[in-house]
């Protein structure tokens, strides 16, 4: 009987970490009989959650839940909530990970969270950071306030910056970002846009095209991309322009 319990509780767990809605559990031993006094429950969330989502993994040797909120980019969760059946509203404790858990007895439980639109944060002044984030508008987020902004800055986010250095360093004296958009077929600009010809002050010609060349092709013309950015904006007048510059 308890070796049959204890394989019931195992393969349930493993079942229900991919799930949080479960129906009602129970177990049979050798003789047919059932032992469903601390399996008869079930969890659900609620579907109508917005700013970010929620899982669960229960664990029913302790009927403990454990659930996991995730906010999405711009959104920071403000509330967890598990309701009863009953309506009784059930003590959700916070865990030093991050993640809450409550104790569920029999019955069914929602699982419910609120998530927040974060306030646009202050762009960053002096010099760059890495991990900062650079914006289509050429403001800065520092890296400490990047998991805080805002939608709209969110959607403004167009890279994160890998290097930072003084003239003692390797790479100079010199910020250098990396792209956010990944595309093998992302244009540098549109057709529309001022800069459509070539800037030939930025040119950089690879000595090998095709894939897997980028390891052992040479490169002529314009090395350094650290002053692309000038270069571009002494060529063209549209340069803020994100529409006309998505890479």
């Amino acid at each position: 009987m308890k070796k049959i319990r204890e394989k019931c509780v195992a393969l349930l767990s493993a079942m229900l970490i991919t799930a949080c809605a479960s129906s009602l559990i129970s177990c049979s031993d050798d003789d047919g009989g059932n032992d469903n006094r601390s399996y008869a429950w079930s969890i659900n969330t609620d579907n109508k959650i917005t700013g970010g989502s929620i899982s669960c993994s229960p664990d029913l040797s302790t009927n403990t839940v454990t659930v996991y909120p995730t906010a999405n980019p711009g959104y920071t969760l403000e509330t967890i909530t598990v309701t009863k059946e009953s309506g009784e509203v059930m003590n959700v404790a916070k865990n030093s990970d991050g993640v809450y858990s409550f104790t569920a007895s029999k019955g069914e439980f929602t699982v419910s969270a609120t998530f927040k639109e974060n306030s646009d944060v202050a762009v960053a002044t002096g010099t760059a950071s890495v991990g900062d984030i650079v914006l289509s508008d050429g403001m800065r987020i520092s890296a400490s306030d990047a998991l805080k902004m805002s939608p709209a800055q969110v959607g403004k986010a167009v890279a994160v910056v890998f290097y930072s250095g003084s003239s003692s360093d390797l790479l100079g004296e010199k910020t250098l970002a990396v792209g956010l958009k990944i595309s093998d077929r992302l244009n540098w600009s549109s057709k529309y846009a001022d800069g459509k010809e070539n800037v030939e002050t930025i040119r950089c010609e690879p000595s090998a095209y095709g894939k897997d060349t980028a390891s052992t092709a040479t490169f002529t013309g314009d090395t350094d991309g650290s002053d692309n950015w000038s270069a571009l904006c002494d060529a063209v007048s549209d340069e803020y322009d994100a529409s006309e510059y998505p890479a």
